[in-house]
């Protein structure tokens, strides 16, 4: 069988103009490298915007550099706040490495003025109103490990520059996690989705992500590089105490917006969660105005694990209710134990209202609103994590009602 391009139409590696070429070996092992000319923002720009140096090539490294010729034409303002004409406080370089290492050693060397860039889907926006002023950006998007998705091990294993159009596509996700394909197909809308990143949209630190949502749900971890940690190398820090690189997600948020990764001196190279060797099964609920390209009002996603007949253990996270994603643990623990029965999701999706506490929003719902319909999203999803639960073990689902469906519910 001949195997796909995945060279775009400017000879770049990536998914080319026939979609989403990718490259299988192993069992589920993907390599996903895609062309940037097809990730909207950011490669527009570069094409538009940046001068390659002679040589090719930034000191010892082979990576790629750009020059920003004119950044007031990218909408972009000034670290500066003195003559805006001054090139001094603007974003003035746009680098291209290829390797984590590299990465790594050029956010030392700017010591805080250069900020990681993937999608571009935030960082571009929260430039151009000011909340970031970086002197460069340092694109991750070519390097091979933070393109792959690895399924072994009793792990999934995702590269922080895997995009959600990739999620959504991936043969594995769409047969056993279903409800973190369905939460990437409800971030933004399908051209914000080829460049958008599972990884970027958890530093966002959004309590309405639906990123977050199904990864604290999934009990997801992220893997940092801390450049002032690592001094001689990502090696011996790797050697040193591996486990100590990840971090759960929930452990990421400081508050709305406030991310406990700082982009300047950490590096999200990968997403892993476990996949547990009991039958199960996910669940995604969402409401929103639209079905795209809105925050939503509310979002629920649910992981059941089956021991037998009964439930081994309940995941169930939520939001907006509260400034970060959160878990509903009284549901949870209610339902460990018990037989996945509609009555039960009923009481569990009650019980959750305990540790939901919305506000109200005038552009979105008001709190009464939130806690009328977070029930119904959280015993939807319930029985429908516990429908996929149970057709993975061959058990007899028919007394669940047929729930195996994405719903988006207006509001």
């Amino acid at each position: 069988m001949e195997t796909p391009s995945l060279y775009g139409p400017h000879g770049v590696k990536g998914l080319g103009e026939g979609g989403h070429a990718a490259r299988h070996a192993g069992d589920h092992q993907c390599d996903l490298p895609r062309d940037q000319a097809h990730r909207g923002i950011v490669p527009a720009v570069q094409e538009r915007e940046f001068r390659p140096h002679r040589n090719g090539c930034c000191g010892q490294y082979g990576m790629r550099r750009g020059e920003v010729t004119s950044p007031d034409a990218l909408g972009l303002r000034t670290a500066g706040r003195g003559d805006p004409a001054s090139s001094e406080g603007k974003m003035t370089e746009y680098l291209v490495p290829d390797t984590i290492e590299e990465t790594v050693h050029l956010l030392r060397e700017h010591n805080g003025r250069a900020r990681i860039i993937a999608g571009g889907t935030d960082m571009l926006p929260d430039m151009q109103s000011d909340k970031h002023h970086p002197s460069s950006l340092v694109d991750v998007t070519r390097i091979p490990e933070l393109n792959r998705i690895d399924i072994t091990g009793g792990w999934a294993t995702l590269g922080a520059a895997v995009t959600f159009a990739v999620l959504r596509e991936h043969p594995y996700l769409k047969q056993h996690v279903h409800a973190l394909v369905e939460a990437a197909a409800s971030v933004g809308a399908a051209p914000i989705q080829t460049a958008a990143t599972w990884a970027g949209n958890l530093i966002q630190a959004m309590p309405a992500a639906d990123g977050a949502i199904i990864a604290i749900a999934l009990h997801a971890e992220v893997r940092v590089l801390d450049v002032d940690d690592a001094p001689s190398g990502l090696d011996d820090a790797e050697q040193e105490s591996p486990d100590r690189l990840w971090r759960p997600v929930a452990s990421l948020y400081e508050g709305p917006g406030r991310s406990r990764i700082d982009s300047a001196r950490q590096l999200v190279t990968h997403i892993r969660f476990p996949l547990p060797e009991r039958p199960w099964g996910t669940g995604w609920r969402r409401a929103g105005r639209r079905p795209s390209l809105v925050l939503p009002t509310l979002n629920c996603a649910i992981r059941l694990v089956l021991d037998g007949d009964l439930i081994a253990s309940a995941a169930i996270a939520v939001g907006p209710v509260g400034p970060c994603p959160v878990r509903a643990g009284d549901a949870e623990s209610f339902l460990a134990g018990l037989p996945p029965t509609q009555s039960a999701f009923a009481e569990a999706a009650r019980l959750a209202l305990c540790d939901a506490h919305p506000r109200s929003n005038v552009l979105r719902a008001s709190r009464e609103y939130r806690l009328a319909v977070l029930p119904v999203l959280v015993e939807e999803a319930l029985s429908q994590a516990a429908q996929r639960a149970l057709k993975s073990s061959g058990a007899d689902d028919s007394y669940l009602s047929g729930l195996d469906s994405y719903k988006e519910y207006p509001s």
